[in-house]
């Protein structure tokens, strides 16, 4: 009677989860130089992130913040450390005024070794994770950024800011955007591996498509737009 969702993740532990994603050369952190009293993070997690292919910046952040954690516990075993010791490292990170969002992160590093690495799901689910904060952000009025736009006299900075404005894409899918992405035929901009490694569209607005050819005829760009 009714429906019920069951959650599969767990039935699919050897599936690497982030296909779309380069793999992250993790012998970067195997050759580094460390103290010898440093607990660098154990071969398995590396191992692990590199059979999910999670995102080159997310590797380093689950790294670096599980290495933080391991070497509170300098004199302990990593597996022999429990949901008590991560609630009492939390509770330090937050006398240390860490932001919700570095807490959030490090939770994520120590749920991964346990539950990727040593295959236990559920251990760590019952600590409270810090509620996130939801903030108005400030918005511009239609006449500042008419104004904005206006002001620039820069060709290609004026095409910058208005994709960035007009078809609401980040900075990192701006810098990646190629001449085939803009489809002017259907009046769609495609973002390829934007934000969690998926593609999308964006409208393409008349007056946009206008700036991009003349940017195009003074410019011309070979690949990247």
């Amino acid at each position: 009677k009714g429906v019920a969702y069951i959650n599969t993740h767990y039935f699919y532990t050897n599936k690497p989860i982030h296909e779309g994603n380069e793999v992250m050369d993790v012998d970067w952190f195997r050759k580094r130089t460390v103290s010898p009293y440093y607990k660098v993070c154990p071969e398995e997690y590396l191992e692990k992130l590199e059979l999910k292919r999670y995102a080159n910046n997310t590797v380093k952040t689950y790294v670096a913040l599980f290495e933080a954690f391991i070497n509170y516990y300098k004199d302990n075993e990593v597996k022999d450390l429990d949901e008590n010791d991560v609630r009492n490292y939390l509770k330090y990170l937050i006398q240390q005024k860490k932001s919700d969002s570095y807490l959030n992160q490090a939770i994520n590093s120590i749920k991964f070794y346990y539950e990727m690495v040593l295959e236990m799901p559920n251990r760590f689910y019952s600590v409270e994770r810090p509620q996130k904060k939801f903030t108005l952000p400030t918005v511009l009025s239609v006449e500042e950024i008419t104004s904005m736009l206006k002001s620039v006299e820069n060709l290609k900075h004026k095409c910058i800011l208005q994709l960035l404005y007009s078809a609401g894409l980040r900075r990192n899918e701006l810098i990646n955007l190629t001449i085939k992405d803009i489809e002017s035929s259907r009046m769609l901009i495609k973002i390829v591996d934007g934000k969690g490694g998926k593609d999308r569209y964006s409208l393409l607005s008349s007056s946009l498509l206008k700036l991009l050819r003349e940017y195009y005829k003074k410019y011309r760009p070979h690949n990247y737009l």
